[in-house]
């Protein structure tokens, strides 16, 4: 067994830094370091009754071939969860020096007895908020990673695990399966996961609403998806969908990848405005976003509920919405069974449009992508481009 080194490069949050981060040499010996703020919620979650159990869960070291960014990594892990006018300060100050990054895809350098994998295996997944996939190596426990297969390119495992967990679990509270869906933010890395699951879910009528400038990308998502542009200068975006709901009938599910507490999002108000199209008997409405006293009450349903991976308590309602709109919270804990089941099962594969080098310019140009909400499918840094190109010549 090849030893682990001393010390890593990882990606991490510096509030005094370019978009808030920059690469950082970290001991290896506290590579799980959480921060104070993720510390304290894991407490919260113990004295609920669940992190009792967190020692007896086996971890695996996994050495990162290629990493996935999310639109909550430019956000700084909590910075659409409070109001606007106090987020940036706190926000920065509470993940300051913690990890960046949720996806990885690459090699297990260390595994635990009892986790199931082996040094060597190939894996991709899903790492605890903090932990940063962003990062030579990263900590994981072995039930947020499932094993990759040849045919998964680097780029597409180290692309899937945030969204597929997310939309896995957004499918699991719901009632009945859906047999039209409209996505809000389709052309995004979730919206257009959540497209081809759908699709692979037999869903029959898959609405998309994206701009104008995202219409042909989005259109080669799914076989089955017609594309609604918000910013159709010739009809409004609810005559379209009238249209919609005319021929197939009002929505089963709205999966709404775009509202959040941003100002920007706010205006849109999407929650109100696509109200009318969702089924009165049995639809739902799904947010990823919201307001600080929606998330505040997702939180406290969170910890009262005991956080596990067989409790449904990823989903909760806002206090002042009505019952079919629901806040969802992904959680982590036994995720790698939503992964198996997106990849393995559903054949659903990530479009990862943008690839980047591991490196302080190339880490903060992805983060100003995010941050430009012009991203179509999925943006990648490539850590270990050497094993990228052996591996994956045809994107290498």
């Amino acid at each position: 067994m090849t030893p682990l080194p001393a010390t890593f490069t990882r990606c991490t949050y510096a509030r005094r830094c370019a978009h808030g981060v920059r690469l950082k040499d970290v001991s290896m010996r506290f590579r799980t370091s959480r921060g104070v703020f993720v510390r304290t919620l894991a407490r919260m979650g113990a004295w609920f009754g669940n992190g009792a159990r967190e020692t007896s869960r086996p971890r695996c070291v996994v050495k990162v071939v290629c990493a996935g960014v999310n639109p909550v990594d430019a956000k700084y892990l909590i910075g659409d969860k409070l109001w606007p006018w106090v987020s940036r300060k706190i926000a920065r100050t509470c993940v300051e020096s913690l990890g960046v990054g949720f996806d990885f895809a690459g090699v297990v350098a260390r595994a635990d007895p009892g986790s199931g994998f082996a040094v060597g295996d190939a894996v991709f997944g899903c790492a605890e908020p903090g932990a940063g996939a962003i990062a030579e190596y990263v900590d994981v426990p072995a039930d947020q990673i499932a094993s990759k297969a040849k045919e998964v390119s680097w780029r597409e495992g180290a692309s899937i695990g945030l969204c597929a967990a997310t939309i896995a679990q957004t499918l699991d509270v719901v009632k009945r399966p859906p047999k039209t869906a409209l996505i809000v933010g389709v052309s995004g890395g979730l919206g257009h996961i959540a497209a081809r699951v759908l699709n692979a879910e037999g869903v029959r009528t898959i609405v998309g609403v994206c701009s104008q400038s995202s219409v042909e990308f989005t259109s080669t998502v799914s076989r089955n998806i017609d594309v609604v542009a918000y910013d159709d200068s010739s009809r409004s975006l609810e005559d379209a969908l009238a249209d919609r709901v005319a021929t197939h009938g009002k929505f089963d599910i709205v999966i709404d990848t775009v509202t959040s507490n941003d100002a920007r999002d706010a205006a849109c108000d999407y929650p109100n405005r696509l109200r009318p199209f969702v089924d009165d008997a049995c639809g739902r409405y799904v947010t990823f976003g919201g307001t600080t006293s929606q998330w505040a009450f997702a939180i406290i349903r969170r910890c009262a509920s005991g956080v596990d991976a067989d409790a449904r308590a990823s989903s909760s309602s806002p206090p002042f919405a009505d019952r079919q709109r629901s806040l969802q919270w992904v959680y982590f804990r036994g995720c790698e069974r939503q992964l198996r089941y997106v990849v393995d099962a559903l054949g659903v594969r990530p479009i990862a449009r943008a690839a980047y080098p591991f490196t302080n310019d190339g880490v903060r140009r992805a983060m100003n992508d995010l941050k430009s909400r012009r991203v179509k499918g999925k943006i990648v840094i490539d850590v270990d481009p050497d094993t990228i190109a052996r591996d994956d010549p045809a994107i290498a």
